[in-house]
């Protein structure tokens, strides 16, 4: 569906300055992050999205911000804007973050940043947990399969690079599944300074002990709680390549 989208001035105005400022913003935080906007090449914005905030549609919202659809000369994206009562003082850690995880194909590609903002690569598709609701029962495992696989690949890359994405135990809000593949998004509590346990983060949340399990075993015969318990120990005792093939071959993917 076609948005309307505003120039970048228009949200100094009511309703939208609730979103450029959330919480809440005084006239000359609202003209800075208007004038951040502007440097790194946002043009237009549209509110639409699955999350509303103050009657106005947002891509997601998390502790440290929110995201909006965005236009730039190259094309939509997604925009992300630090609030306010952020516990983070600026975005460069994040962006720092993201860095890392594209530098090995994982996550949405960071185009540009700002104290308070971080423009990125806009990814059309649902939640994962979404996604695997809409499959089919009998149809569903191969596409299943492929998916789950591609997402553990990913964990497994950023387990290489020392980069721990923080939030994968709750995998359901920060993957993506599109017509492209699946995506790992928000790298707001990455870090790098904590052993990195993607991999077996991703894995528990998706096997063990959730309704997002359950249902992956109506689709496809998963192995039972204590065959992926012990192929996790096993990766995480080398995580080798081997080891990490070995348990791919458990999960049957």
């Amino acid at each position: 569906m076609e948005q309307s989208f505003l120039p970048v001035e228009g949200l100094a105005e009511h309703p939208y300055r609730t979103i450029l400022g959330y919480p809440r913003a005084t006239d000359g935080e609202i003209s800075a992050r208007i004038r951040e906007m502007k440097d790194i090449g946002v043009e237009t914005v549209a509110f639409a999205g699955g999350v509303t905030i103050n009657g106005l549609g947002v891509l997601g919202k998390g502790y440290v911000g929110l995201v909006i659809l965005a236009r730039t000369s190259s094309g939509q994206a997604a925009l992300k804007i630090r609030r306010t009562d952020s516990p983070r003082s600026d975005m460069s850690d994040e962006a720092r973050y993201m860095r890392m995880a594209n530098g090995v194909g994982v996550g949405p590609r960071l185009w540009q940043h700002s104290k308070n903002l971080v423009l990125m690569e806009y990814l059309a598709g649902v939640p994962i947990r979404e996604w695997v609701y809409g499959l089919d029962d009998r149809k569903g495992s191969a596409g299943l399969k492929r998916v789950v696989r591609s997402i553990l690949q990913d964990c497994f890359r950023l387990d290489c690079i020392g980069l721990d994405h923080g939030e994968l135990v709750n995998i359901s809000k920060h993957v993506i599944v599109g017509g492209d593949g699946a995506t790992i998004i928000d790298f707001e509590s990455s870090s790098t300074d904590r052993r990195a346990a993607n991999v077996t983060s991703a894995a528990q949340s998706l096997y063990i002990g959730s309704g997002l399990a359950e249902r992956m075993s109506n689709i496809y015969d998963t192995p039972g709680r204590p065959e992926v318990i012990e192929a996790l120990r096993a990766y995480k005792r080398g995580r080798t390549r081997e080891s990490f093939d070995g348990l791919l071959d458990v999960l049957g993917v």
